[in-house]
Order: structure tokens, then sequence, then C-alpha cells
């Protein structure tokens, strides 16, 4: 899972290819992306074969241009809460799109006051319990092991890592028999209620709390056309994070970051355990960019962050490590105090430390040296990943031109969150 990277040379040579003319003839191996700066074309080509002597500015106006396309765009520093980002819209969509709802807000619910985690009592006298805290993203980012070694706590009670509730299941079903139900996902937690109510029968107050450690509901609000409130858009007024904070208010997110580059490696050898090597990898990047830099050429960042179709037309997981476009948005909607962010190398160096922010992020009881240790200790890393055995390290021109198309975004992104360290210029990137 933490592992020692080599870092990239200087990326200060970047080509920048500027064409004045409006028409552009080139082969059918290269592929032009067209943006609008300032009045003027900006033609930037990306070689579909090498793709390592790829075009791109090396400052932020083009990622800035498609940023200001977006809708929300303007509104940045608005807080929302559980309200639409921006207004309705009012755009026609074509034919065939999903129809909307019935996916409205679950909640919220009167809770009870004695009971630290949120949970209520039914009509029928029925206690319910849902999450005090998710620990929201990102995968392949420890967030396993993290979730583990935070249930260690005894404070803490859970009975598995990832429910997928607000991004999955509660979109697949056809019966509210089964896991699309808001009662299934209740059950989920059936163990730390029947716990919180023994407290609350014995001594009319509990401190023990649940999580839900689902890691996609960071980027996953690809089902957004189904959300109310998103009737016309090219991109979403609400989002997965607008149904956690309608749920519970008070609820604590933990967002857990890693290089975009070596994650997004990372999730390539988790998903293709079987079948993967560098060159595969390296084919379905060149081919990934193209098609994110085509879509952003056209519509804002927003439209293609969350949208399901280009993210099913490509093989990697790019759109999840766009992290200022999707941090923004869950800005927006929870308080900063609210969001607690880690960096998964700052884990991996003193994982100690990371879990004792955590513990004091969840307001939970601290512990002493000893337990800290055992905790920190005494488990096996979990979910640690070992394609890197068959497929080796990245190509040095796959990590080249992954770092030349997320770098702008990771400077977005440590200026959105106020902390250099999100730079990542202490890390360095493996590759053959």
């Amino acid at each position: 899972m933490c592992r020692v990277i080599r870092r990239l040379g200087s990326l200060k040579t970047l080509k920048i290819l500027v064409i004045a003319s409006p028409v552009l003839l080139v082969p059918v191996s290269l592929m032009v992306g067209t943006m609008r700066l300032s009045g003027t074309i900006t033609r930037f080509l990306i070689h579909r074969d090498t793709l390592s002597s790829v075009h791109v500015t090396y400052d932020d106006t083009w990622l800035q241009a498609a940023h200001t396309r977006s809708a929300a765009s303007g509104y940045e520093e608005l807080y929302v809460g559980d309200q639409p980002l921006f207004e309705p819209c009012n755009t026609s969509l074509p034919p065939g799109q999903p129809a909307w709802g019935p996916y409205k807000y679950v909640g919220p619910f009167e809770y009870v006051k004695g009971s630290k985690n949120p949970c209520w009592h039914s009509a029928a006298g029925r206690l319910s319990c849902v999450p005090y805290f998710y620990l929201a993203g990102v995968s392949k980012s420890g967030t396993s092991d993290i979730f583990q070694r935070i249930s260690h706590h005894p404070d803490v009670i859970v009975s598995h890592k990832e429910h997928h509730w607000f991004d999955r299941h509660r979109y697949y079903s056809r019966n509210l028999d089964d896991n699309s139900s808001f009662e299934w996902y209740l059950e989920r937690f059936r163990n730390v209620t029947q716990a919180i109510q023994r407290d609350l029968l014995t001594s009319s107050f509990s401190k023990k709390i649940t999580g839900d450690g689902s890691p996609s509901y960071f980027y996953d609000s690809l089902q957004w056309q189904r959300y109310p409130g998103n009737e016309n858009c090219t991109e979403p007024r609400m989002l997965l994070p607008h149904h956690i904070r309608h749920l519970y208010h008070e609820a604590r997110i933990i967002l857990s970051f890693r290089h975009p580059v070596s994650r997004l490696y990372s999730r390539f050898l988790y998903d293709h355990r079987k079948d993967n090597s560098s060159e595969t990898f390296h084919s379905w990047v060149v081919d990934g960019l193209a098609k994110y830099l085509q879509c952003f050429r056209r519509w804002s960042l927003r439209h293609c962050a969350y949208n399901r179709s280009l993210a099913q037309t490509v093989q990697l997981r790019i759109n999840e490590n766009l992290y200022p476009v999707l941090m923004e948005d869950w800005l927006r909607v929870f308080p900063r105090q609210q969001l607690l962010l880690i960096r998964f190398e700052d884990y991996c160096r003193n994982m100690s430390h990371v879990l004792s922010r955590i513990f004091t992020f969840l307001d939970l009881a601290p512990l002493n040296d000893t337990e800290m240790t055992k905790i920190a200790s005494t488990e096996k890393i979990k979910n640690k990943g070992t394609g890197y055995k068959s497929a080796g390290l990245m190509l040095a021109k796959t990590a080249h031109i992954l770092q030349e198309f997320y770098q702008p975004f990771i400077r977005r992104f440590a200026r959105l969150v106020g902390d250099d360290s999100y730079l990542w210029t202490d890390v360095t990137i493996s590759h053959q």
C-alpha cells in the first residue's frame, strides 16, 4: 500500500503549440483539442500512439476556461448546505434521459439527544441509527486500512466497511424488498443500534458511533440525473453529498487523498489483477486522457467530472482524480469543520499521528501511547496492493504525460484547501 516512489524530472520545459488558424487538417493518429481562451482559439495536439510528446500549457488557463463554462461558476464561495448549487436549469435535454426520482431526500429525523450517534425512534418505538461519520474517499488511498484501524477504538462499532447505498444500491434494484430500500441500509447498522439501545436503557447516554466507509462517495454522483432538482441540466445542481448532509446535518466526513498519478496506477492494478501490464496501462491512459480533454474543450469541468457516459467509455478511473472539481462541491455542502482531509502519504509515514487526528476529529476519547501503538502496529496493512509484482512499475512516458495532465488540477486543489502539502512536492512517482 505504502510504496517508495521515484521522482520525475523537471517539467519546466513543456512544449506549447498555439495555432492561430481556425482550421487545421491533421492525420487520424492525432487528436485535436480546441479551447477558447481570451477570445482566441488555442489548439493542442495529442499523439494517440505515444502521447509522450503531448502539447499542453503548463499554466492553468485551459483548466480555468473549462471551469468558467460551468453553471456553478461564480457561486464557488456560496455555502448552500442541502440546497441546490445554482439556479434551476433552462436548457432542453435530448430525448431518452433517465426519469427523475423517486430518489428524494431521506430524513432528517428527530434524533435522540442522549446518543452521540444519530439515532431516532420510529412511531412504533423501534430505534434506528445512521452513520455519524463517512470515510468517503478516495479509493486506493489507504481507506480500507484506515477504516479498519478506526474500528479498533473502543467507542466505534462497525459491521462492514463499504455499504454503497448512496451511490449504488439505491438505484440498481426494482422493488423495496432488497438492498435499494432505506430499511436495508438501516439494517447494516443493527449491531451499533443494539449497543446504543443498551446504553440508553442503562445510563440514558451513549457515546458509541458508527460509520460508512464507502470510498466512492466522494466522486460517484454519476446518478445525478435521477435526483429531483437536476431537471433540464447538463451538470448537477444536486449531488450525493446533499443527501448525506440532509440525512444528518452534523455528519463528519473523512477524505484521504493520494497523489493522482500513483493512485490511478494503483486503481488499475487492483481492477485488473489477473491481466495487467504497464503497456496496457499506457494505452488506456492515452485513450482516456484524449477523451477527457475532448470533453473539457466543449463542456465544463463539472459536466465532464460527473458524466457517467464518459466514465464508462474509458478503462481507467480518471474522473476520481479530479480533486478540485469534486472538492469544491463538497465544500459548498458541508462546513469546512465537518471535513477532515488527510494525505495517504502522511498516513504511510506516521500512522499513529494521522489516527490521532482522526480520533480527535470524531470527538472520540483520546487513547494513550500504548493503545495507539497497538492499533497502528499489531495488524497487517489492509487491502495492500500486490499488482506491482506482475505488471511492474508504470512506464516513464506514462508517468510524464499523467503528471502534465494532472498538474493543473493539483495546483488548483492545493489553493482550494489552503494547504501546500497537497502540491505533493515531497512525493515522487515510481516508473521504469
